[in-house]
C-alpha cells in the first residue's frame, strides 16, 4: 500500500538573478516562525524546559538534510537509516534528503536558534531521521512499519508521521510496539478536505497505544480551518479490550498554511542556507510533536511513566474552536503549548510522608501524602513576630498538579504577616459600641457591661491589630465583642466574648487596687490574651489575711478567627493568688501560673492546610507585684515566662517543632489626682511575650525524580522573631461630669509585632459613661 507525504505545496523565491531557486533569510528574520507565537510557543517557555534538550524525536519521513544550517548538529546521522525496500537505498539518503518534505518538517521541531532562517520548538532537542518515502514523498505501508520499529529501537521518544494513515496491520502492530516502549506517536491528519478515515472505528490498538496516539489538522494564522485539513470526524478506535474512543479526542489543530521552513537545497555560493515555504497537515503535525517534546523535556518522568498523561495534557489546554467541547471539526481544539504548561487542576503540596533525612539532605518521596495548596496559609503575629525564618524555608519550594508535575510556587505569601515599616495614627474618637455601662448598687457592688471592650490602646491580644492600624489576619471580619462583670465585696465574676478575657483576669486580680487598671502592662496574663475570638468566664474572692485567689477559663470552640478557616478548638486556664507579706501592706505580690491548648494555633497564630501546626500546649508561670507609694502613686511590675510543649500535623509540611520559651515584662506608673481629685495619670513599658527559643523543622519538595516521586529536601527555621518589640504608653483620664469620664491614650512601639524596624505610633480618646 502506497502513502504519501501530506504537504500541499513548495514555493521558493530567487536569491538573485543567476542564482539558484532559493533564497537565504537575513539574520534575525524570526517573523518566519510566527506560528510559534499561535501555539503559546515564547523563549521563556522553551527555556523552561531546557529548549528540548535530552529529547529524541523520529523523523518518519522522507530522510533530513543533516548539513541545513538550522539543523547543524540536530540530527543524530549515526541512527538515522533509510527502510525504503522497493528500490536501492544508500543509508546517506537518509540525512540528505532528495525530497526536502523531510528537512523541512524536522525544522519545524529541532531548528536551531541560531540568529538566522527559522526556530524550532524544541531548538535543542535531536532528530533521528528515518527514509520511509522517496524522492516524489511514496512509501509502502511496509517502509514506514520498519522505519518506527527501526526509530523506537534506536532511541527515539516521540514520533512524527507527517504523511497518511494507513491503518494496516503491519502499521498497527509498529505503533502498538512503539506505544510499549512508552514513545508518543503523531500523525498528519490530511489534506483530503474529508472526515477522517470517513469516519470509521479502527480496531487492532492498544489502549495504551491510543492513548499515546494523536493527530494533528490544519488550519490558518487566524485559526479558521484549511480548505484542504481534514476533519476529526465522527470515527474512532475499538481497543483490544474493547475500549471505544473518538478521534475527536485525539485530534488538535495547529496552523498550517504557508510556514517557513528548512530547505534540502544547497548551493556552492551559499551553502545549506535555503529555506522554503510549505503549506498541508504535515506542517502541523511537527508542531504537535514538538510541543510534546517540550513537555517530555520539562517533565521527563511523564515519558518514563506516563506518556499518555502528556498527550491527555494536550487535548484538555487546547484552545476550543467551533462547537463547544472537543467537535467532529476540530477535534479538541487548537494547540496551546502555553497552556499546556500551566497546572491542571488543584495544586498540592507534598508532605513529609515516610522522609527520614537529616537536615539539609535531600531524598525522594515515594510514599508520602498530599495537601491541598488551596487554604495553606499562616497568620503569623504576637510571641512569633513575623515568622521570617519559616518564610525564608519556604523559598523555591514546589507544588503538583494532578499529573504530579511540579509548578514553583511562592509559599512564603502565604505567611500573613506584617513586613516591615511605619504605621501612624490619627486621633480618633472611639465609636458609641466601646461605650461601658455600669450600675452601682447601695451596698458597693457593681454591675458593668460592655458592648465592645473600652480597651487600652496597645491591647495584649490585638495589639495595633485595629482600624488604623492596618490589617491583620489575626481579626475576623465581624468580631463579637461584649464583656460583663459583677464585684461585691471583695468577690468578682465575668464573662464575655472576644479577646477580653486578659483584661477580665486583671480586674479580677486587682480589683483596681494596682497600677495596671486600665493598662495592658500586665505579662502574667498573655497567654489568655492570644486567642483572638473566645468565651470566657472569671472569677475572684478573697481568702482573709489579704490573701486574694482568681481564675479564668476560655474556650475558642469553630470559632471563624481568621481567613483561614475554623480553628477547631482552643481552650485556656489561669489561677493567680496575691498576698501581702507580712509587715509590708503597701507591697503586693501575685503568682500566676496559665495553661493554653491550641489546635492549628501557634502563640495565638493560626494556620491551615500544608503549613498547619497542629495540636499546641502552653503553660506559663508569673510573678507580679505592685508598690503604693502613698500620695496616690503606684509602681507595678510584672514578668512571666512560657513554655510551649509543640505538636505536627500529618497533613503539613511543618515536620516537627522544638519546644518554645518565651518571656515578656511590664512595669507602669501610677498618679492619682493629678490636677484634681479625680484625674489620674499613667506611664506603661511593655516587652510582650516574645519567643526566644525554638525551631522548625520543614519536610519541602524541590521538584521530581525521573519517575514522578517528589524530591524532599529538609530544612529547619527559627521561631525567633527578628525583632524585641518595646512599647511605650501614657493615658490620662478624668471625670468629664457625672457617670462620664474620658481618657487620652498616646503611645508608640518599637519593632512592632516583633518586627524589627516597624514603628506604630497612635492615640485614642475614650469616653466612659456610668448610669
Amino acid at each position: 500500500m502506497t502513502l504519501r507525504a501530506g504537504f500541499i505545496g513548495l514555493l521558493m523565491a530567487l536569491a538573485g538573478a543567476g542564482t539558484a531557486s532559493a533564497a537565504t533569510l537575513s539574520k534575525n528574520e524570526y517573523t518566519n516562525s510566527s506560528h510559534l507565537a499561535l501555539i503559546g510557543v515564547t523563549p521563556s517557555l522553551q527555556a523552561s524546559a531546557n529548549y528540548g534538550q535530552g529529547i529524541v524525536f523520529g523523523v518518519i519521513d522522507t530522510g533530513g538534510l543533516a548539513t541545513q544550517a538550522d539543523l547543524a548538529g540536530g540530527i543524530n546521522t549515526a541512527s538515522s537509516a533509510c527502510t525504503i525496500t522497493a528500490s536501492t537505498c544508500p543509508n546517506s539518503y537518509a540525512i540528505t534528503d532528495n525530497n526536502g518534505h523531510g528537512t523541512f518538517v524536522t525544522s519545524e521541531m529541532i531548528a536551531r536558534a541560531n540568529g538566522s532562517g527559522v526556530v524550532g520548538v524544541a531548538p535543542l532537542a535531536s532528530a533521528i531521521e528515518m527514509k520511509v518515502l522517496n524522492a516524489n514523498g511514496s512509501g509502502t505501508s511496509t517502509s514506514v512499519a520498519a522505519g518506527i520499529r527501526l526509530a523506537v529501537d534506536r532511541g527515539a521518544q516521540i514520533l512524527n508521521l507527517s504523511l497518511t494513515f494507513l491503518p494496516t496491520s503491519d502499521i498497527l502492530s509498529a505503533i502498538n510496539y512503539a506505544a510499549s516502549r512508552n514513545v508518543i506517536i503523531v500523525f498528519a491528519g490530511g489534506n483530503s478536505a474529508q472526515p477522517f478515515q470517513n469516519s470509521a472505528m479502527i480496531s487492532g490498538l492498544t489502549d495504551k497505544a491510543i492513548a499515546q496516539l494523536f493527530f494533528m489538522g490544519s488550519t490558518n494564522a487566524s485559526k479558521v480551518l484549511s480548505t484542504f485539513s481534514n476533519t476529526a470526524g465522527t470515527g474512532g478506535f475499538v481497543s483490544t479490550t474493547g475500549k471505544v474512543s473518538y478521534f475527536k479526542d485525539h485530534w488538535l489543530m495547529a496552523d498550517g498554511e504557508n510556514l517557513w521552513g528548512a530547505s534540502n537545497y544547497c548551493s556552492a555560493q551559499y551553502g545549506c542556507t535555503y529555506y522554503t515555504q510549505m503549506s498541508g497537515t504535515s506542517m502541523a503535525a511537527p508542531q504537535g510533536a514538538a510541543a510534546a517534546g517540550l513537555l517530555a523535556a520539562r517533565w521527563p518522568f511523564l515519558l518514563n511513566t506516563n506518556p499518555g498523561g502528556i498527550v491527555s495534557i494536550m487535548m484538555q489546554t487546547a484552545q476550543d474552536l467551533g462547537v463547544a467541547g472537543h467537535d467532529k471539526t476540530y477535534g479538541s481544539g487548537f494547540l496551546r503549548v502555553d497552556l499546556a504548561f500551566q497546572p491542571i487542576g488543584q495544586l498540592a503540596l507534598a508532605t513529609s510522608g515516610g522522609v527520614t533525612s537529616t537536615s539539609t539532605a535531600t531524598s525522594t518521596l515515594s510514599s508520602g501524602k498530599t495537601v491541598a495548596l488551596s487554604g495553606t496559609a499562616i497568620g503569623a503575629g504576637g510571641p512569633v513576630g513575623n515568622l521570617s525564618g519559616i518564610t525564608r524555608a519556604l523559598s523555591g519550594i514546589v507544588a503538583f498538579d494532578s499529573y504530579h508535575r511540579d509548578f514553583n510556587v511562592d509559599l512564603g505569601s502565604t505567611v500573613l504577616a506584617r513586613r516591615t515599616g511605619s504605621v501612624v495614627v490619627p486621633f480618633q474618637a472611639l465609636s458609641t459600641d466601646a461605650v461601658q455601662r455600669s450600675v452601682e448598687f447601695s451596698d458597693g457592688s457593681r454591675l458593668s457591661y460592655a458592648g465592645e471592650m473600652a480597651r487600652p490602646l496597645f491591647d495584649p491580644a490585638e495589639g495595633a491589630h485595629r482600624a488604623g492600624f492596618g490589617d491583620s489576619p489575626l481579626r475576623r471580619s465581624s468580631p463579637r465583642q461584649w464583656s460583663m462583670s459583677m464585684t461585691s465585696d471583695g468577690a468578682y465574676t465575668g464573662a464575655g466574648e472576644g479577646s477580653g478575657a486578659a483584661m477580665s483576669f486583671s480586674e479580677a486580680r486587682w480589683i483596681g487596687a494596682s497600677a495596671f487598671m486600665g493598662t495592658d502592662a500586665e505579662a502574667s496574663t498573655s497567654l489568655l490574651g492570644l486567642v483572638a475570638d473566645t468565651h470566657y468566664a472569671t472569677a475572684a474572692f478573697n481568702l482573709g489575711r489579704g490573701e486574694r485567689f482568681s481564675f479564668a477559663s476560655l474556650r475558642g470552640e469553630d470559632a471563624s478567627v481568621t481567613p483561614l478557616g475554623n480553628v477547631p478548638d482552643a481552650y485556656g486556664f489561669a489561677a493567680a493568688y496575691t498576698f501581702l507579706p507580712q509587715g509590708d501592706p503597701a507591697w503586693q505580690v501575685s503568682l500566676t501560673a496559665a495553661l493554653l491548648g491550641e489546635s492549628q494555633m501557634l502563640l495565638g497564630s493560626p494556620s491551615a492546610g500544608g503549613l498547619s501546626f497542629g495540636r499546641n500546649g502552653s503553660t506559663s508561670v508569673g510573678v507580679a507585684t505592685n508598690f503604693n507609694l502613698g500620695s496616690g502613686y503606684q509602681l507595678g511590675l510584672d514578668a512571666v515566662t512560657a513554655v510551649t510543649r509543640t505538636g505536627t500535623s500529618s497533613t503539613s509540611i511543618i515536620s516537627d517543632m522544638s519546644d518554645l520559651t518565651s518571656v515578656g515584662f511590664g512595669a507602669v506608673l501610677s498618679k492619682t489626682g493629678v490636677a484634681s481629685d479625680d484625674d489620674s495619670l499613667s506611664f506603661t513599658l511593655r516587652k510582650p511575650l516574645r519567643v526566644i527559643s525554638g525551631t522548625a523543622s520543614l519536610n519541602v519538595a524541590t521538584g521530581n525524580d525521573l519517575w514522578g516521586n517528589a524530591v524532599m529536601e529538609r530544612r529547619s527555621a527559627s521561631l525567633v522573631p527578628t525583632g524585641n518589640e518595646t512599647d511605650f504608653g501614657a493615658t490620662y483620664g478624668m471625670m468629664v461630669s457625672d457617670g462620664v469620664s474620658a481618657s487620652l491614650h498616646a503611645g508608640a512601639r518599637l519593632d512592632a509585632e516583633q518586627v524589627a524596624g516597624a514603628l506604630d505610633l497612635g492615640s485614642m480618646l475614650q469616653l466612659r459613661m456610668a448610669f
